[in-house]
């Protein structure tokens, strides 16, 4: 039966490299990695039974030699993820211009972000509907286009018993409690981000079929004002292809927020996290009767201390993929932060799944 699939893998010709097995080799996205037969390249073995065109495409693309069988430069658990192509759609900016963060390194869990980074993330801004005061920020999002804003659908339909109303996007944010984010304490010497961008909303879109019950297409859309001028702090992120890589258990994603931190307080500075794909069912099970996991969320987290929360609701789960042409790495969203049970307590957080929402995306973004 295997060998079937290895047959589908090679109907198209690929450019074969004559390296012999345990040779040193480079992906197609640029990863140093070893040259060995497809059968003990577990991660691209599993791709194949997948018979996703863009990861089949991928491995033939990984092709190195043969030696009784095919050869394939075997990288790590990432190469799926890396070697995606962001969705292409007149009304999204092309790779040249989504998911690109000068001042982005790789993640490692709970740090606090440098200025600028993540430069698509907003904050929605909330008023009361008794007086039309300030409520403050209470979700998050991400900025899709020069008009629109990605979010959840609960942060949109606030439930009728709060005194809350979705009013305002704030792009550009670092710190919320200054009006200038500076490196420093002496903004003439600093290195300081450009004024922050507040805009009022046009329209929201939540899912019609969003369920708050069990927190099923919990995804939406803010339409802006305005069109946004994009600048070092102000970028939109790239969604995924309609044929996205396989995310597989243990899966590396990244988040980042304004939310509540271990002191249960919201964080006056965005910060960033690592965290880990879990199994639907192994998230199920953890989960029990506290909710369902069905086929548009995925999991992850789990792990006490590490988690999104309170107030990073509508923001995002996030990977990168690599520019063969650059050799630069670009963000993609995968999730949108949906729900979870209280904060960081060894029970994974459940996220809306991007990818299953392409279509609705693209029918509810309007002409600017």
């Amino acid at each position: 039966m295997l060998s079937l699939f290895y047959r589908v893998v090679l109907v198209l010709p690929a450019l074969v490299l004559c390296l012999e097995k345990n040779d040193p080799c480079v992906t197609p996205n640029n990863e140093d990695a070893t040259c060995i037969p497809l059968s003990s390249c577990k991660i691209l073995q599993d791709g194949v039974l997948t018979l996703n065109e863009s990861i089949i495409k991928f491995i033939r693309e990984s092709s190195c030699g043969s030696d009784g069988e095919l050869l394939v430069c075997c990288g790590s658990d990432a190469t799926y993820i890396q070697s995606l192509e962001p969705l292409q759609h007149k009304l999204l900016p092309n790779k040249t211009q989504c998911g690109i963060d000068e001042q982005s390194d790789r993640i490692v869990g709970g740090a606090v972000t440098s200025i600028g980074e993540f430069p698509w993330m907003v904050l929605l801004g909330y008023i009361k509907k008794s007086n039309n005061e300030s409520a403050g920020y209470k979700c998050g999002g991400t900025l899709l286009n020069q008009r629109y804003v990605l979010t959840a659908a609960h942060c949109i339909k606030v439930k009728r018993i709060t005194d809350l109303k979705l009013d305002n996007v704030r792009l550009g944010e670092w710190r919320v409690s200054t009006e200038e984010d500076c490196t420093g304490d002496n903004p003439a010497v600093d290195y300081c981000a450009n004024p922050v961008i507040d805009v009022g909303i046009e329209k929201a879109i939540a899912h019609s079929n969003y369920n708050g019950k069990n927190g099923d297409n919990d995804i939406g859309l803010l339409r802006l004002q305005r069109n946004i001028v994009y600048s070092e702090f102000v970028v939109p992120i790239c969604l995924p292809s309609f044929h996205p890589p396989l995310l597989t258990e243990h899966t590396e994603l990244f988040a980042a927020g304004w939310g509540s931190t271990e002191n249960a307080s919201t964080s006056d500075i965005k910060l960033k996290l690592s965290l880990s794909i879990v199994s639907n069912q192994k998230c199920k099970e953890k989960i029990s009767n506290r909710g369902r996991v069905g086929s548009n969320q995925l999991c992850v987290g789990g792990v006490g201390g590490k988690d999104t929360c309170t107030g990073d609701s509508g923001g995002p789960l996030m990977s990168t993929f690599s520019d063969r042409n650059s050799r630069g790495n670009q963000w993609y969203q995968v999730g949108v932060v949906s729900w979870g049970v209280g904060c960081a307590t060894n029970v994974p957080a459940v996220y809306t799944r991007v990818a299953r929402y392409l279509n609705w995306i693209l029918d509810n973004i309007d002409e600017f």
